[in-house]
Order: structure tokens, then C-alpha cells, then sequence
């Protein structure tokens, strides 16, 4: 009995370090992924954070985080952030960076502390996921956006815009002078309301 016992407690150790490869190579596939002591040293990195950064692994293994340029969160927001990693408390965020080559990049970057049996966190795993492309694309929406609404503005014709229920989503000034309404007082109200009212006065 003690060495059937023994036989199926080592195959599911086996088994669970088999899903745990599984795991960690779809992980590997997905996003990056990294390794970090508490002073910010990283210990591990896999291929897609060397090919996403533009680092070799050697350049990036016993150098400080700081060698990516994270620029939108500040020394006093670093030093909380630790803090509490250091409690086993998870944090998760965006950070923005650069490239070796001095290119942008941004990722949603989740740390998740690695607690020993003695409660003691021992070092910090990092997965982030790229959007730098989602990004990207956010800016050239909202510049394309301030650009035509830069011609709108400017126009002496009353332009306005809404959606398939009648709520209005675009009201320029030359509009907003023509009906006596604001946006904010037009998103609230249906648009056949006020062009009604504009007419018969």
C-alpha cells in the first residue's frame, strides 16, 4: 500500500508539473513575462519581452526595471506600489515606457507577488500584455476627431449629429446658436424636441 501510495502521489506531482510547463509556455506565447527581486533587479525574462523591448535577455538579467523608462508613474506612486506588493497584495496597470531604440510602448501590466511558506514575499512576477497598437490608434481617433471638429467649428453652418435613438452626439457652435441649445442639454433630450421648438419660434 505505501508504495502504490507512493507511485500515485508521484505521478500527480508529475502531472502538475506538466500543466504547470502548460501554463507557462502559453503565458510565454501570450504575453511577456518576467521575474523581478523586491529592489527592482530582474531575475527572468522570456523571449517576448527581449523582442517587444529590443533588449537581448543578457542586457536586461541582473539590470534594475528602470532600464525600461516608465514615465507615467511617479517615485511617491513606485514606493506605495511596492509597499503593498510587499504585503501579497496584487497590483495591475498601465505602464508607459520605451523601447531600446527609444520607441514608445505601452502595456497592461499585472505583478503578482510570490509569498513563501513563511508569508515572507520572495520576488515579483510581471505579465504585461502590449496595447501599444490599441493605443496608437486611440490618439489618431481623437486627433482625427479634434481635426474635424475643427473644420465644424469654424464653419458658419449650423452642423449636428445623432445616433440611431435621436440622441444627439455632435453639436457644433454655429448649431448651438441656431437652436438655443448646449450638448450637454441636447444629450439628455430627444432631437426631435428641440429643432421642433426652434422652429416654431
Amino acid at each position: 500500500y505505501e508504495i502504490s501510495a507512493c507511485l500515485v502521489g508521484s505521478e500527480m506531482c508529475i502531472r502538475d508539473s506538466n500543466e504547470l510547463i502548460l501554463q507557462r509556455r502559453a503565458m510565454d506565447k501570450h504575453g511577456i513575462v518576467a521575474t523581478i527581486d523586491l529592489k527592482g533587479t530582474l531575475l527572468t525574462a522570456n523571449d517576448k519581452c527581449c523582442q517587444l523591448s529590443g533588449y537581448s535577455r543578457d542586457e536586461l538579467i541582473g539590470n534594475n526595471t528602470s532600464i525600461f523608462r516608465v514615465d507615467n508613474i511617479s517615485i511617491e506612486e513606485q514606493i506605495e506600489i511596492v509597499r503593498s506588493l510587499v504585503k501579497g497584495e496584487l497590483w495591475q496597470g498601465e505602464l508607459n515606457s520605451y523601447t531600446k531604440t527609444n520607441m514608445p510602448w505601452t502595456v497592461f501590466a499585472t505583478v503578482v507577488p510570490v509569498v513563501e511558506f513563511d508569508k515572507r514575499v520572495s520576488r515579483l512576477v510581471v505579465i504585461c500584455t502590449d496595447i501599444s497598437e490599441q493605443k496608437r490608434l486611440a490618439r489618431k481617433l481623437k486627433d482625427d476627431r479634434a481635426f474635424h471638429q475643427s473644420i465644424t467649428d469654424s464653419i458658419g453652418e449650423g452642423v449636428y449629429a445623432v445616433d440611431g435613438k435621436g440622441k444627439t452626439q455632435f453639436l457644433n457652435p454655429a448649431a448651438s446658436k441656431l437652436l438655443g441649445w448646449t450638448l450637454e442639454e441636447l444629450s439628455l433630450i430627444h432631437i426631435s424636441e428641440p429643432t421642433r421648438q426652434a422652429e416654431i419660434s
